[in-house]
């Protein structure tokens, strides 16, 4: 779990079998073509999301997202975080970080 993680879930145990996780080796290099294509990008993204019986939805999976997107226009050494809310709408926020461990993926495979 991930310090945004940790705080977003405040209390919450969260076992790591329940959260949904897809990597990106299943993306193609068609599949990119076709999502640029269609002014988009891949992106992989985490997502918390609280149900109404107060338990979590949790993913982390590839998406494709519109060029205009905040986090489709991050660069490979940024990370970015974006909330909703119902009052605000969308806020987000990047920031220019250390590698991750998906830096240095071959060419094919950044998103």
């Amino acid at each position: 779990m991930t310090m945004v993680g940790a705080v977003l879930l405040g209390d919450a145990v969260v076992c790591y079998s329940a959260i949904q996780c897809e990597g990106v080796g299943r993306i193609g290099s068609e599949a990119l073509r076709k999502a640029h294509g269609h002014g988009e990008r891949y992106r992989l993204l985490a997502r918390a999301e609280l149900n109404p019986d107060g338990t979590y939805s949790l993913w982390f999976v590839p998406k494709r997202l519109p060029v205009d997107h905040p986090l489709a226009r991050l660069g490979t050494k940024q990370m970015g975080i974006v909330y909703r809310y119902d009052l605000f709408g969308e806020i987000s926020a990047t920031i220019h970080a250390m590698p991750s461990a998906c830096y240095g993926m071959p060419h094919r495979y950044h998103l």
